[in-house]
């Protein structure tokens, strides 16, 4: 169930607005919706608020804290994929609110800021709503009304919204993928495609191991994995 107080301008069933956000690394203005390509992923945007203010902070940590943790849906319906990139099926965006100037990418935890040996830091990921030095200032804070504790919105892979909440009520996020997705569990070396396993089958080189026990006894599947693509 949506909180809708904490983003009236912001409607489940509806396309997400767009309106101007610059990047936090370089204060590149980006229409919004250029940040959401139809490529198939499911995004969660964190509205965080002022991130100068102890408690927006704090509910920072405490998402970082959640999503890092194996026990997330992030980690549990994302493809392994050990030393890379975890945001295969999920990809996930904050927009702040305080000064860019008064914060870096530094202050937000890991899961917003990705690190690999091939590609170093993800710039891509973390944005403000401020003014820019050509362009204006989109206002996304007020055109959206979002609220001063910040809020936590889930948009399908065509960006229509189907889901707002207080930004560091993870549980919450973890209860909506888990309705519809299954772990990405495999066995005997298999791998599984990027993508929303939909019924808990193998991958195409390998073997998965279903997770619903108490139906399957825990016998391997044989059957081709379900991927949803945009």
């Amino acid at each position: 169930m949506s909180t809708h107080s904490l983003a009236p301008g912001l409607t489940a069933g509806q396309r997400i607005p767009s309106v101007k956000v610059l990047s936090q690394a370089d204060a590149r203005p980006w229409h919004l919706q250029e940040l959401l390509p139809s490529n198939g992923c499911w995004r969660i945007l964190f509205f965080t608020g002022d991130v100068t203010q102890t408690s927006q902070r704090e509910k920072l940590a405490t998402i970082g804290r959640a999503l890092n943790s194996d026990a997330s849906f992030l980690r549990r319906f994302t493809p392994p994929n050990p030393g890379g990139r975890c945001d295969a099926v999920f990809e996930l965006l904050a927009v702040h609110s305080a000064p860019r100037h008064s914060v870096t990418i530094f202050d937000f935890p890991e899961v917003f800021r990705q690190f690999t040996e091939l590609d170093g830091y993800d710039y891509g990921k973390i944005f403000v709503d401020d003014v820019s030095y050509h362009e204006g200032f989109g206002d996304l804070y007020k055109n959206f009304g979002i609220a001063a504790e910040g809020c936590a919105v889930i948009l399908r892979p065509d960006q229509y919204i189907s889901f707002v909440g207080p930004m560091e009520d993870v549980a919450a996020l973890d209860t909506f993928f888990s309705g519809f997705m299954r772990e990405q569990v495999v066995s005997n070396g298999g791998l599984l495609s990027p993508g929303l396993e939909m019924k808990g089958v193998t991958a195409s080189n390998g073997e998965m191991v279903d997770r619903d026990e108490d139906k399957h006894a825990g016998t391997p599947m044989a059957q081709t994995a379900n991927v949803l693509v945009a």
